[in-house]
């Protein structure tokens, strides 16, 4: 990737907006977000994501190429949620980039570094360039996946993995140690609703 260069970027959940203002300032950025249920996309999520956009010029597109419902979504919750855009959603980003002669979709849930599909690189930034997670946490709208919520409330493994990843970022120098016991006093309180 050159600077100037297009690249389209997912924009979902967690982090996303605070990548997505780095990546503006360094890339010429197209913003895409799945719009396939309210689990996935809610109206508040929605909303500071179309604002963010809209203050800062940035082109976007609300796809929608299926709908989540009924047990589809209690297959998800019995797994890691974020698998469901890698697996299922993922060939329409990467057709989406196609057809805008775009070769780079940054998607900070694909689980490696990068990935190429046919002739497009999928690219989880936060796994290339680990940008401090306390920071863009307090400096941009921090957005609650609610299917992820609902799968912690519901998988202990999940619970265990997203609090090891924590761990992680914070012996990383990722996330400040506070922030970090923080998250996972949050993650813990999902687990006490079983």
């Amino acid at each position: 990737m050159r600077r100037g260069e297009e690249v389209l970027v997912l924009v979902q959940c967690s982090y996303d907006l605070g990548v997505l203002d780095f990546l503006r300032k360094c890339f010429k950025v197209f913003a895409v977000s799945l719009d396939i249920g309210s689990v996935v996309l809610p109206p508040r999520n929605r909303k500071l994501i179309e604002d963010y956009l809209l203050k800062y010029k940035v082109p976007y597109k609300f796809l929608s190429p299926l709908e989540l419902k009924g047990g589809d979504i209690g297959r998800v919750l019995d797994s890691y949620p974020c698998d469901l855009c890698n697996r299922v959603v993922s060939k329409y980003l990467v057709e989406e980039c196609r057809e805008r002669g775009i070769g780079y979709l940054i998607n900070n849930h694909i689980e490696g570094e990068v990935k190429r599909v046919k002739d497009v690189y999928l690219i989880n930034f936060l796994k290339l360039y680990p940008l401090k997670r306390d920071i863009l946490r307090r400096e941009y709208p921090y957005l609650k996946c609610p299917l992820m919520l609902q799968a912690l409330m519901r998988n202990r493994e999940l619970r265990v993995k997203m609090i090891g990843e924590v761990v992680s970022q914070v012996y990383e120098g990722l996330m400040e140690p506070g922030i970090g016991a923080e998250v996972i006093m949050e993650i813990g309180r999902l687990g006490k609703r079983e």
